[in-house]
């Protein structure tokens, strides 16, 4: 024999445990990181999907007002109809004279101020206000 250790030790196949553990923190990272990312851009999307909603039974609402409501001063309210598993959103309306109608005219300015919410809610999701033109009552 020539004093060399008849067991040979292999260095060179796989991983040691250490690299793996390292490995697999460095991929839960990640892997927390992203998917963060696509629940914060899933709630902004349900957000913009909200406010979009509001602005559109907002406008809905004021092309509403001289025709199916009466366009003349006072609060007016209401709910929307929602999708199964949807909440509803509910408006609140206020109409107030701008003018008065000349002694020559039967016609007035209306001031329209319309807010949108979720029908359980005070947070207000959009506030529409525009000025319109009608008959007298």
């Amino acid at each position: 024999m020539t004093g060399k250790s008849p067991i040979r030790w292999r260095t060179d196949h796989g991983f040691t445990l250490l690299e793996t553990l390292v490995a697999l923190l460095i991929f839960a990272v990640a892997f927390g990181a992203i998917a963060d990312i696509f629940y914060t851009g899933i709630r902004q999307a349900r957000i913009a999907a909200t406010l979009w909603d509001a602005r559109a039974l907002a406008e809905q609402q004021v092309t509403r007002f001289g025709h199916e409501l009466p366009l003349e001063p006072g609060l007016f309210s209401g709910v929307s109809r929602a999708l199964p598993g949807e909440t509803p959103l509910a408006w609140d309306a206020e109409v107030k004279t701008v003018e008065a109608p000349g002694p020559e005219t039967d016609l007035a300015l209306f001031h329209i101020s319309i807010e949108v919410r979720e029908g359980g809610s005070d947070h207000v999701h959009f506030k529409l206000q525009t000025l319109k033109l009608g008959l007298v009552p």
